[in-house]
């Protein structure tokens, strides 16, 4: 996913990343503490260690942002005096500009680089090279990045990149573990004071947060050949972990989807609405899928609005969101064949009323008389001998369905067998939204 085909257009009227109260409520859940040292993590300082040997460089970190500092729960490496060893204020943060727009930083060489140049950290950490990648939760916010940093200038490689990128997913299934014991702890010391419906609620919350460090592991699984060489053994084992780590991703995947379509009797459910950027949801959905595509082969493209463009507004849940677009990017790589294709795009709609979000695989297609049909709960179609046959509860599509009503927006399928499958999901733009209510 690090690449110019990638970038995101830059963010205009958004709120600031940095102080969005879900993402620093998900980074209490982590451990840390606003104005208390950070705690070291050994598996991040073994971690970034890792980073450092492989990418050649003396300073490696797992950089948690709050918004008036950078704390570090992972490091390789030594900060000058007289900065903490654990942490430096926001304005020596190169880490900062990876949280706010969600993508890679890549600095070759920070004096000849016009987005950091006069950057304090420059002159007082000695950052000549920067290569910065993002780190996820389960719905798309930004934590932190893993970075490499090197005090000469350098061209960092595509390998380079690709290698970050992947070890990044064991750093996001670390700090996931940790969140998930945090909602353990809570859900423990609930107990009889919680109603059972309370008590599912918790207990789905958790699986859902279990979905992200599988995929973490996935991605960080995928980056080990770039490492070095592995015996016919060490590949066979390689290729079993990423089949049982996929298998996992589908059960947790089928449970999901079986209790959001549980929490919403007669199709109505609750949202939890918030003004977004339609972009961001997009990308923050095709970073979960991502490992799975890189596993078979199968070339996921983005695209976004263009140059020119008016900026999208959308008031709609960031959680069920990000999770229908999870369900219809998975569903699209699912079924395309290995070495195939899979293409994403957000954009407005010409009457400037609604945004739509597009999906087209190269899969086997849909038979015309199963277009309603796969919105049904529990239906699935493909036939025997399907590579997804029997191992999906028929849900996620369900759920896709739901969630586009709820928001007073549809969802259809355009689809031709042997050809592929083009989904498009239609929400209606925050203006339409008042009005329609």
């Amino acid at each position: 996913m690090i690449g110019p085909e990638n970038n995101l257009p830059a963010l205009q009227g958004a709120k600031a990343p940095l102080s969005h109260p879900k993402r620093l409520a998900a980074l209490a859940q982590t451990g840390l503490v606003p104005g208390q040292p950070p705690t070291a993590n050994e598996t991040l300082d073994r971690l970034t260690s890792l980073v450092a040997k492989v990418l050649r460089v003396p300073l490696a970190l797992v950089s948690l942002v709050e918004e008036n500092r950078q704390a570090f729960v992972g490091m390789h490496g030594e900060l000058p005096a007289p900065f903490s060893q654990r942490e430096t204020p926001i304005s020596h943060s190169f880490c900062q500009h990876v949280v706010r727009t969600g993508q890679p930083l890549v600095i070759h060489d920070s004096l000849l680089d016009e987005r950091v140049q006069g950057h304090p950290a420059i002159r007082d950490l000695g950052i000549a090279a920067y290569l910065g990648v993002p780190l996820r939760n389960g719905v798309g916010h930004v934590l932190g990045s893993l970075c490499a940093i090197d005090t000469v200038a350098r061209t960092w490689t595509t390998q380079e990149m690709e290698a970050l990128d992947g070890l990044a997913g064991f750093a996001t299934a670390e700090l996931e573990v940790q969140r998930g014991g945090s909602k353990v702890g809570s859900i423990r010391e609930q107990g009889d004071r919680a109603s059972h419906e309370d008590f599912e609620e918790q207990l789905q919350l958790l699986v859902h947060d279990l979905r992200t460090p599988l995929q973490s592991l996935l991605l960080g699984l995928q980056t080990l050949p770039l490492l070095g060489e592995h015996n016919e053994d060490q590949r066979d084992a390689l290729e079993l972990a990423m089949r049982g780590g996929q298998a996992l991703v589908a059960l947790v995947d089928d449970i999901l989807d079986l209790g959001a379509s549980e929490a919403a009797p007669g199709g109505r459910m609750v949202l939890d609405l918030e003004t977004m950027d339609p972009c961001r949801a997009l990308e923050a959905a095709s970073y979960q899928v991502k490992a799975m595509a890189r596993a078979r082969h199968i070339d996921l493209r983005l695209q976004w609005p263009a140059e020119g463009q008016p900026v999208l507004g959308l008031e709609a849940d960031w959680d069920k969101l990000v999770r229908t677009l999870i369900n219809l990017l998975g569903n699209a790589i699912k079924f395309t064949p290995d070495g195939g294709s899979v293409n994403a795009s957000v954009q407005g709609r010409e009457d400037g009323e609604s945004v739509e979000f597009a999906v087209r695989d190269t899969g086997r297609g849909i038979a015309p008389e199963d277009f309603e049909r796969i919105f049904e709960r529990f239906v699935r179609v493909g036939g025997a001998g399907h590579r997804s046959s029997g191992r999906s509860s028929g849900l996620g599509l369900s759920f896709c369905k739901m969630v586009a009503t709820a928001h007073g927006g549809s969802i259809e399928v355009e689809s031709e067998p042997g050809i592929g499958s083009l989904f498009t999901l239609r929400l209606p733009c925050v203006a339409r939204r008042s009005q329609q209510e």
